[in-house]
């Protein structure tokens, strides 16, 4: 796993980057869960740098973040040789407070098979330092106490049909299940 904590306090335009595998939400679905961040978080909540942080663009669970090296096809290919579509299912909303200068609105996710995902593509050279995956989706950046919501016993399953993959240099890849 990534750490949380450094990720979130690192200064984006200076760090040193690194590959992320992520389950893409469908399109449809994800139209509403952004819309949803924009009536729940005002645009006055939101932590802004510049260009940086802010709203999510495009809805997705990290399967795994921190690669150190850029993989190619074959091995994304490897990693989903047998995967078929799945489904990965809400249950709440949330934040991580861990950055001292914003907070970070998520919606929590749980899915074995992003779980097996995830393990599987551990054995790519990363820099993930947690032993244990805990899938989100996040919404926005917020500035310190300004997202007061969190719910929990939230059910909505979503499909997830195509996985990401964004290297350290390059443009994006879409792998559909």
């Amino acid at each position: 796993m990534i750490n949380l904590k450094i990720l979130l306090t690192e200064d984006r335009n200076n760090s040193v980057r690194h590959g992320c595998l992520m389950a893409m939400i469908p399109k449809d679905v994800s139209e509403k869960i952004l819309n949803f961040g924009k009536r729940v978080i005002g645009e006055d909540q939101l932590y802004t740098e510049g260009t940086e942080f802010g709203r999510e663009a495009e809805s997705h669970v990290t399967v795994k973040y921190g690669f150190t090296k850029d993989l190619n096809e074959l091995e994304i290919r490897q990693l989903l040789k047998e995967q078929k579509p799945f489904v990965v299912e809400i249950f709440g909303l949330d934040k991580f407070t861990s950055n001292p200068k914003f907070d970070v609105a998520v919606f929590k996710v749980s899915s074995p098979v992003l779980s097996k995902l995830n393990e599987a593509a551990g054995k790519f050279p990363n820099a993930d330092e947690y032993p244990e995956y805990h899938p989100h989706m996040t919404l926005a950046y917020v500035q310190k106490g300004k997202f007061p919501f969190v719910k929990e016993n939230l059910r909505l399953k979503v499909p997830i049909r195509t996985l990401c993959y964004s290297p350290i240099s390059g443009a994006k890849s879409y792998f559909d299940l």
